[in-house]
């Protein structure tokens, strides 16, 4: 006999569910209270982003698609579920429609008085409560990591990608004050980029397409090689610069040593933060996709169950870069929910006007790393 069924009512936002799926563990029966609109695919269907995120078999789970708006019937097909066979019904009616809640919440209550009826304050983000009694609570201890909660938010493995650090972390730091204090590496620096990254760069299309260049194949690109020599940058086979290398001297550096800077401060495991994540959305995401064009997350980190992106940008003074920054950021909240934390980190100060735009964004700046 089944001993332990868990209910989730579905709505856009699934990372309550899946917290409180976390919490709970394994149980024998899962059942969703959905709808045509939480199951359709070109929106992303919530159901199969919560069954990823929590690891849970297709035959452990049971879907019943009802009318959000109809209590009705959201009650009329709970009662053909027959749930005489379990010793514990948990149900979370945080999900759904307001109506979908309340004939969860009456049908339950009235015939089956000893099922567990909890949900989620809005000012308690680490709590669920039992309805008839508020004052017992369930805190959330389970702490979600990177991979989980790009699942809960419809992105799954094959559609995502991130970048191992090319450098340890001392290398970062030293370069960051060296970058700092020394205007040669700055000027060195936006050499190379203008030599390979530029729209117009001389060499963009031969280090787009290969893994690496010989920098004593060109008279140009010996001077290079002859200043990261000067510095002791660390090329390969003497005189051989990587990809990763360059991207790591165009920028690169600064999104390595933030990455470094905010795992140590807040303490993160390596599942709790990535670098370098580059999504690979489905053609047929068409909601999220009308507002990020821009894959490619610098940072991102999970802490206390909430999601943190931050975009590095060492230099940003121009101000059509700047707003481009700002609007590709609050896009965010339409691509993983409005509960995701933007963060621009940048050697940039900042003018008043700018700083007014962010904040109206609920964008946070990162400028002082000492």
């Amino acid at each position: 006999m089944n001993k332990t069924v868990l209910v989730s009512l579905i709505s856009e936002q699934t990372i309550p569910n899946v917290l409180f799926i976390k919490q709970f563990g394994v149980v024998d029966k899962y059942i969703f209270i959905t709808t045509e609109r939480m199951e359709n695919e070109d929106n992303g269907n919530r159901r199969e982003w919560i069954l990823k995120a929590c690891n849970i078999d297709d035959n452990k789970q049971q879907k019943i698609e009802v009318n959000a708006e109809d209590k009705i019937d959201v009650e009329e097909k709970l009662s053909k579920v027959d749930f005489s066979g379990f010793e514990r019904i948990i149900v979370n009616i945080t999900g759904g429609t307001k109506m979908m809640s309340i004939a969860a919440y009456e049908f339950f209550n009235k015939n089956y008085p000893d099922a567990e009826l909890w949900y989620k304050p809005i000012d308690k983000k680490d709590e669920f409560h039992i309805c008839n009694n508020p004052n017992k609570t369930l805190k959330i201890n389970y702490n979600l990591t990177v991979k989980e909660y790009l699942e809960a938010c419809g992105i799954f493995e094959d559609r995502y990608t991130f970048k191992k650090p090319v450098f340890d972390e001392s290398y970062c730091l030293n370069f960051y004050q060296s970058y700092n204090t020394n205007s040669k590496i700055r000027e060195l620096t936006e050499k190379i980029r203008n030599t390979f990254r530029a729209n117009d760069a001389p060499f963009s299309k031969k280090m787009k397409n290969e893994k690496e260049i010989d920098l004593s194949a060109d008279v140009e690109l010996l001077e290079i090689m002859t200043e990261l020599n000067s510095i002791d940058f660390p090329l390969d086979k003497d005189t051989f610069l990587l990809k990763n290398k360059m991207e790591f001297l165009t920028g690169g550096w600064f999104e390595e040593y933030v990455y470094y800077k905010v795992k140590k401060e807040n303490n993160l495991s390596e599942n709790s933060i990535s670098l370098g994540v580059k999504l690979d959305p489905k053609s047929n995401d068409k909601e999220r996709l009308k507002y990020f064009a821009n894959n490619d997350l610098d940072v991102v980190y999970v802490k206390n169950n909430e999601f943190y992106v931050i975009e590095c940008k060492t230099n940003i003074k121009d101000k059509g870069l700047f707003t481009e920054t700002v609007y590709k950021m609050a896009a965010l909240r339409k691509y993983f929910g409005l509960s995701v934390k933007s963060i621009l980190a940048t050697l940039t100060e900042l003018d008043e006007n700018q700083k007014e735009k962010a904040s109206v964004f609920q964008i946070q700046i990162l400028n002082k790393f000492d």
